[in-house]
């Protein structure tokens, strides 16, 4: 999920996707260009939930699917 998306941005999205009990604890990775953003600061920090910044490294992409979905 991007945070800056043109209808609803990422944190919204997530508030609302936690508010559902079939996604409360559904692993999401966030891809966010701006480096300065954390799960705190946009108030994602509940839940299971990694943040990569742009420009993407493809081994990392690889390395936290791979421990979101050895943890879901």
């Amino acid at each position: 999920m991007d945070l800056m998306m043109p209808r609803m941005d990422g944190a919204s999205a997530i508030r609302i996707l936690r508010a559902d009990p079939r996604y409360a604890t559904t692993p999401i990775l966030v891809i966010s260009a701006h480096a300065a953003l954390t799960p705190t600061s946009t108030a994602m920090g509940v839940g299971n939930i990694r943040l990569l910044t742009k420009p993407l490294n493809l081994d990392q992409v690889r390395d936290t699917v791979q421990a979101l979905v050895a943890s879901a």
